[in-house]
């Protein structure tokens, strides 16, 4: 058993100086919409959020998948930094909530942006690749 773990980290350490030389790829980023990918948290929170009028008894819809794809892309080694990644995602938020029917709606929407803003602020450091 010894002999087998030390042939495997033989050859793996061959393989890390092999491939020392090498150039690097550069790794595309995968969006998955909003919510991060550790735990399969975008499955938790929503891309869409639903407004519902009592008035018009109809539910407006304010869909952040493109704002959310745009930051995933932003935070994976674009070159920009975490703040302005973080302000842009903001600002495409406010972009969809401002499309809203009503006032209130809109409101309503910018408060969600917020939040999500926040928790990016927040929690969103350990995700973001320079």
């Amino acid at each position: 058993m010894r002999r087998l773990i030390l042939a495997l980290v033989g050859i793996l350490a061959i393989i890390a100086i092999a491939s020392a030389g090498s150039a690097v790829k550069t790794v595309e980023a995968a969006p998955n919409g909003c919510g991060p990918s550790a735990l399969a948290l975008y499955y938790v929170i929503p891309d869409k959020i639903y407004y519902f009028h009592i008035t018009r008894w109809r539910t407006e819809t304010f869909d952040f998948t493109s704002a959310c794809n745009a930051h995933d892309i932003c935070y994976s080694g674009s070159g920009i930094d975490r703040a302005t990644c973080d302000t842009n995602f903001y600002n495409g938020m406010l972009a969809v909530c401002n499309r809203g029917w009503t006032a209130t709606s809109r409101t309503w929407c910018r408060g969600w942006a917020w939040t999500y803003y926040q928790a990016v602020r927040t929690f969103g450091g350990f995700a973001y690749t320079a």
